[in-house]
């Protein structure tokens, strides 16, 4: 739920019950309603990652042994044990907070960018297959390296809306490339 991860147990003959909440600490996936987050293997490996935003967060390694944050000895400041999620990559930490002025907005992950990251995909710029991280708040789209934060993109999305809706990622006029679409109030933008 947004950036926050709860996990569950399903005891043999009884109900299902909470076990623990991690927490993230920066990006929290909201864009002035409620949080969503995007669950991606956006920077390689074989985790998933829990996108709040434009964080990037794992599950954290928990102590030997430890199955639960009640069975973490007193004093063990592990993030598990601290009940947070570990930070991978913060796009305001990574690009400064000019270049991402804030930490809001809803996710999506897609491959969208060729290997040229100032030019459109198009035959000549064929999508790289790396996925990248779309974030749409505060009336702007950000794409981010899906492996690294670097900002690639930060467009305005030219309309009076202040906030954003969530990002689409599909092919919509079938020229076998991405589009973005996103719900901006009562204005289009063709981009």
């Amino acid at each position: 739920l947004g950036a926050h991860v709860f996990t569950f147990e399903h005891p043999a003959g009884g109900a299902l019950a909470r076990v623990d909440r991690l927490d993230g600490s920066l990006g929290q996936g909201t864009n002035g309603q409620g949080p969503i987050a995007c669950i991606a293997n956006i920077v390689g490996g074989s985790e998933l990652e829990v996108i709040g935003s434009s964080t990037v967060y794992r599950m954290p390694v928990p102590p030997a042994g430890v199955t639960r944050r009640s069975a973490c000895t007193v004093g063990d400041t592990s993030d598990f044990c601290r009940g947070l999620l570990t930070v991978v990559w913060d796009a305001q930490t990574v690009n400064g907070a000019g270049m991402v002025p804030n930490r809001t907005g809803f996710c999506a992950v897609a491959d969208v960018l060729g290997a040229s990251r100032t030019m459109p995909p198009s035959p000549a710029n064929p999508l790289d297959g790396s996925p990248e991280l779309i974030v749409v708040a505060a009336g702007r789209m950000y794409i981010y390296a899906g492996d690294t934060g670097t900002l690639a993109r930060n467009l305005d999305l030219a309309c009076a809306a202040t906030q954003g809706g969530a990002p689409n990622v599909d092919d919509f006029d079938g020229d076998g490339f991405t589009e973005i679409g996103t719900a901006v109030g009562s204005a289009v933008l063709n981009a």
